[in-house]
């Protein structure tokens, strides 16, 4: 009886390249491991979070805009917000996208003149995030105050909503009625109606972990 002969199983592509070329396998790197790409992992984060904590603060001052249609904002002490939607025709009336651009010009004015009354060494804008259907105005919004900002030569950060709340009140996912309480805790008058004034003062809070828009770290 004839036996009939199992057949091989292919040969790995890297195997046969070795085999071909000795010396080029020899020299070319070792694949990380698991574990390797485990403790790169870790020691980034441990230098993240080191970051975190030895920030300097701004020399001049930070100015805090929380952009919104009702955009508060904070410079040290101070602080107050901006009804960008007052006074303007709701969409049914204009169209929506009338309507965004007449709050837009709204916002740049504003932004504009908060930024000439205190002359800030540096402008802390919450990094923008998807909000359904007011997603394109959000962004607009942030590039009307990242504009007045670059027209006057003054840098504008980011400030990442879950880091700085991490920081500052121990959870990252705490709400606008924990940043008020926050903020109320460090001698701040506030109401209750106030969380976009309080999350401006989060933002140009000096121990904030800053982080750009090119996702480097500020010192």
């Amino acid at each position: 009886m004839s036996r009939v002969k199992a057949k091989s199983k292919p040969e790995p592509v890297e195997r046969k390249a070795s085999r071909a070329n000795p010396a080029a396998a020899r020299s070319a790197p070792a694949r990380p491991t698991a574990a390797a790409r485990e403790r790169a992992a870790k020691a980034k984060k441990r230098a993240r979070k080191q970051a975190l904590r030895h920030v300097a603060p701004i020399r001049d001052g930070i100015l805090g805009i929380d952009c919104a249609t009702r955009s508060g904002w904070a410079f040290r002490a101070e602080f107050g917000s901006v009804d960008l939607d007052a006074g303007i025709p709701q969409s049914a009336k204009v169209g929506l996208a009338t309507r965004n651009s007449m709050i837009l010009a709204k916002a740049m004015e504003a932004y504009g003149a908060l930024m000439d009354r205190f002359r800030p060494g540096l402008v802390a804008i919450e990094a923008p995030f998807s909000r359904g259907l007011g997603t394109r105005l959000l962004y607009g919004l942030v590039a009307m105050a990242q504009a007045q900002a670059a027209v006057r030569g003054i840098p504008v950060i980011y400030e990442e909503r879950a880091a700085v709340r991490k920081l500052a009140l121990g959870n990252g996912a705490a709400d606008k009625h924990d940043v008020l309480a926050w903020a109320r805790g460090r001698g701040h008058r506030l109401g209750d109606w106030q969380t976009d004034e309080a999350d401006a003062l989060l933002d140009a809070w000096p121990n904030s972990p800053r982080q750009s828009h090119s996702g480097l770290w500020t010192d």
